[in-house]
């Protein structure tokens, strides 16, 4: 089965850098078996040259060697999903023009916003979603439709099998988490849940159940919500986000953090963090990353 992909975004984050996402969809085995084809152009019926293959499940592509020069010069992507003899071309992907100029100030000004006012570095955690294949063996009943137990250590209690367990792999950005504030909601448990709101960037695009993991402190969240604002069938902001935070007890502490990560999003005096990976030996394992 040939792989699919949702959520494709092409946005101007930086003056010097676009990122192009998308969400793949499909059985673990085929994603891996699966790369994509990125093409550029800048106008958008002809001239498309090759310029990356990466493995589907990377999710993000960010392109530092367009046109800088051309303050109003439009750029077009093209993606291309190849496993083996098969393959499918996604529509033509452009990163704004004259009318969009609103829509891509707004989006300038938030990720100019986090990279001056104190944002941190975070891991997304993209919760993972496809077919009844992709569906975890070990707590997914297919008979009754429902997860057997919720705190899954295959899946993450996601009941799905994404590349890094129930996620895909994870992207590294700059959030700005508020205070948490000092109230109470009813759950259905007896304990009271700690809440927060933060403010991001337009990529990556969250959902209600993705987590967001702070790199300096390891806390976890999970998103409840967003507000999405829409432009032009463009997204520009989903402000603000509700988060709910993890217990250390939950299996989505187990998941993993990649040996190799780079921010689609750096601060403006970029810094030189350390991000734990490991702390189940004798010794704890960091890697550095400047953001």
């Amino acid at each position: 089965m040939l792989p699919r992909l949702l959520d494709i975004q092409a946005s101007q984050q930086r003056f010097d850098a676009i990122v192009i996402g998308w969400t793949p969809v499909g059985p673990a085995p085929d994603l891996a078996a699966s790369t994509l084809k990125i093409e550029r152009a800048y106008t958008q019926t002809d001239g498309f040259t090759e310029v990356a293959r990466v493995p589907l499940s990377s999710v993000v592509y960010i392109d530092v060697n367009h046109n800088k020069q051309q303050k109003w010069v439009s750029v077009y992507y093209r993606l291309t999903v190849i496993k083996g003899a098969e393959s499918k071309v996604y529509d033509t992907l452009v990163v704004g023009d004259v009318r969009e100029f609103i829509d891509r100030k707004m989006v300038h000004a938030i990720n100019t916003y986090l990279r001056n006012n104190g944002a941190v570095p975070c891991l997304i955690y993209q919760q993972a979603y496809g077919p009844e294949a992709t569906r975890c063996t070990k707590c997914w009943d297919p008979v009754t439709q429902h997860a057997i137990y919720s705190n899954c250590s295959t899946c993450a209690g996601t009941t799905y099998i994404g590349t890094v367990k129930g996620y895909y792999t994870p992207v590294l950005t700059l959030v700005d988490l508020k205070p948490t504030p000092a109230n109470n909601s009813i759950e259905d448990t007896l304990q009271s849940p700690n809440t927060t709101e933060c403010r991001m960037g337009c990529f990556p695009i969250l959902r209600p159940g993705d987590l967001i993991r702070e790199t300096n402190t390891g806390n976890m969240w999970y998103v409840v919500s967003t507000n999405r604002q829409i432009r032009s069938k463009t997204l520009v902001s989903q402000d603000p986000v509700i988060l709910r935070q993890i217990k250390p007890s939950d299996v989505q502490y187990t998941l993993p953090v990649p040996t190799t990560l780079t921010p689609v999003l750096k601060r403006h005096r970029a810094v030189r963090e350390k991000i734990l990976v490991n702390n189940s030996k004798t010794e704890a394992q960091f890697i550095e990353v400047v953001v």
